[in-house]
């Protein structure tokens, strides 16, 4: 979720951190406990004549979905004023970096700078965490900018639609290099009895023709700051513009 100043502006990662995750989880159950109550308490009218002998059922089947309904509402709006802690605040020149692990660092966008993109599909690996929580056909994009020891990954998940307008060829944009989650992760069946966990990425994957990108994929699991599709657009659009504007100079 982005805000705005007159000279900059701030991307804050990250919206579905876990406390937040926690609070809605929280307020899902107290939700639904009133939602019953206050459903089998209207049902108890004798207005309801013999609907009153399904009271109970129909309490927590209406309960739940009153409360997934608020619930859902309260998650949209923590979403806008309880932040991860960590953000990007883009200005004319420059990204700075705010982490809760680390002091502010930045990159100045008009002085030399590596950067590195990548892509992969949700699906053929076994998902955790964030990722499981997301759809098998979106996708996730990365893009990595490295200035001396100051480095920083972004990215985020999309639906295909919208992941497509950051594959199409040309436009000026960036390209994106995809790798294969199933080349590192896990197929076994005694695998899919455990918790899902990040592989241990082997010296060949990164020795091979793919490895600076299972290197930056490695690195993202950790630091990686994931932005919603609408602030990935804009941090993309940024970065591109001002490298573009350094080439033709």
């Amino acid at each position: 979720m982005s805000t705005a100043s007159s000279s900059s502006i701030v991307l804050h990662a990250d919206q579905e951190h876990d406390n937040l995750r926690t609070a809605v989880i929280l307020f899902l159950i107290t939700a639904f406990f009133l939602s019953y109550w206050l459903v089998y308490a209207i049902l108890q009218a004798d207005f309801w004549g013999s609907v009153r002998d399904y009271a109970v059922s129909l309490s927590c089947v209406l309960g739940l979905v009153l409360a997934l309904a608020i619930s859902a509402g309260f998650e949209v709006w923590l979403k806008r004023v309880w932040h991860s802690g960590r953000r990007l605040t883009l200005d004319e020149n420059s990204i700075h970096i705010q982490d809760k692990l680390t002091n502010e660092q930045t990159i100045n966008l008009t002085n030399n700078v590596s950067h590195l993109q990548w892509q992969f599909n949700l699906h053929g690996y076994r998902r955790g965490g964030r990722e499981k929580r997301l759809s098998a056909n979106w996708v996730c994009l990365a893009y990595q900018l490295q200035q001396g020891e100051t480095r920083l990954i972004v990215h985020s998940y999309l639906p295909p639609q919208k992941a497509q307008v950051w594959l199409e060829d040309g436009s000026g944009r960036p390209q994106f290099h995809k790798i294969n989650p199933g080349d590192v992760y896990e197929s076994s069946l005694s695998s899919r009895f455990g918790a899902p966990s990040r592989p241990v990425i082997s010296n060949e994957v990164l020795s091979n023709s793919d490895g600076r990108y299972w290197l930056a994929e490695r690195h993202r699991w950790d630091e990686g700051f994931e932005l919603t599709p609408h602030d990935f657009a804009i941090f993309m659009n940024k970065v591109t513009e001002l490298q573009n504007d350094k080439a033709t100079k």
